[in-house]
């Protein structure tokens, strides 16, 4: 056919349908979305996990290094959610993630993304009282600012 008159690409129809039915972004792009934010969440979790971990005891580089290694084990988790969510929504549209396992995986992610929030805003409250009585963690405002943010879409 001639070029004008090539039906449009699939991603083209879903974009044009979803405004058609006034929604605000389209489902490629809260694919995108998805995906941005399980990266920007992962570079926050492992700015904290350093931040946190590998200056307890700046001389025990191996010990801190097994620290941050320790905590940076929940990434897998964090991608394969949002890798999943981004798929569904990608693949079926928004009414997709209304199905029972997205729905349970964006509670779990909103849950943990929450939580994550918190911990990272009391982050002094949280190792005073534990482990790091005498030297809490205290992340500097940048991360404090880039930890609540990042997590705050899923949440909300």
């Amino acid at each position: 056919a001639p070029p004008l008159l090539r039906p449009a690409p699939a991603a083209i129809r879903a974009s044009a349908s979803s405004a058609a039915n006034g929604e605000l972004i389209s489902a490629h792009a809260a694919a995108r979305m998805y995906r941005l934010l399980g990266g920007a969440t992962s570079a926050a979790w492992v700015c904290c996990s350093v931040a946190a971990l590998a200056t307890y005891k700046p001389h025990r580089v191996l010990h801190n290094a097994i620290g941050v290694a320790q905590a940076c084990t929940a990434l897998p988790l964090v991608w394969t959610t949002t890798e999943s969510l981004a798929r569904t929504v990608a693949d079926n549209g928004w009414e997709a993630l209304g199905d029972a396992q997205p729905r349970s995986l964006n509670l779990g992610l909103a849950a943990a993304s929450a939580w994550c929030a918190v911990t990272a805003a009391a982050a002094p409250a949280f190792t005073a009282a534990v482990v790091r009585t005498s030297d809490p963690v205290r992340y500097p405002m940048p991360l404090v600012v880039a930890a609540l943010a990042v997590p705050a879409p899923p949440a909300l």
